[in-house]
């Protein structure tokens, strides 16, 4: 018999994925891989705090556990801010680009999370006016409106369209 609390577990990411999504992806799971026993129970049969604490920080709730000065709180969260919101480090090409710029370690992931704490302890290090500099100039912060761009190629477009049809005039 299904344990109930396994069953209920499931059934959201059943329906999201389908069964043979899941038992799929079940299957591709490391047999020797100790992350997936059973967690210990405490109590009344909830999952350990240790469980919980697995996720990880996003750039937001990092900073605020940092160690800072006050100068050094109030630009970095604004940072930190504009991370989660994508308009600071938006793609992890931005990401490594601002590593090879600064002599940061790269990151051998592909995920911008995991970037967090590399970026924002490198931060902390920083000069409170440079770290200003990067975010009022938009440095590092990709194109985050397109609309400018998109509408400077339609005219250059329209210049090119122009130029060609003007040898075709003269001969009317």
């Amino acid at each position: 018999m299904i344990n109930e609390e396994l069953r209920v577990a499931l059934q959201p990411v059943v329906k999201r994925f389908g069964m043979a999504a899941v038992q799929s992806a079940l299957q591709e799971f490391p047999r020797q891989d100790r992350s997936l026993e059973p967690q210990s129970r405490s109590g009344g049969g909830s999952i350990s705090r240790k469980a919980g604490r697995r996720r990880s920080l996003n750039a937001v709730e990092y900073v605020k556990k940092m160690d800072l000065s006050e100068e050094q709180a109030d630009v970095i969260e604004r940072a930190a801010r504009e991370f989660e919101r994508g308009t600071f480090l938006p793609t992890c090409g931005d990401i490594k680009r601002f590593c090879q710029e600064y002599g940061v370690d790269e990151l051998k992931s592909t995920s911008r999370a995991a970037g967090v704490p590399r970026i924002f302890k490198f931060l902390r290090e920083m000069e409170v006016a440079d770290i200003e500099a990067i975010l009022d100039d938009r440095l590092f912060s990709g194109p985050v409106e397109l609309g400018p761009i998109a509408e400077a190629i339609r005219g250059r477009a329209r210049q090119n369209r122009g130029a060609l049809a003007m040898p075709g005039r003269g001969a009317e």
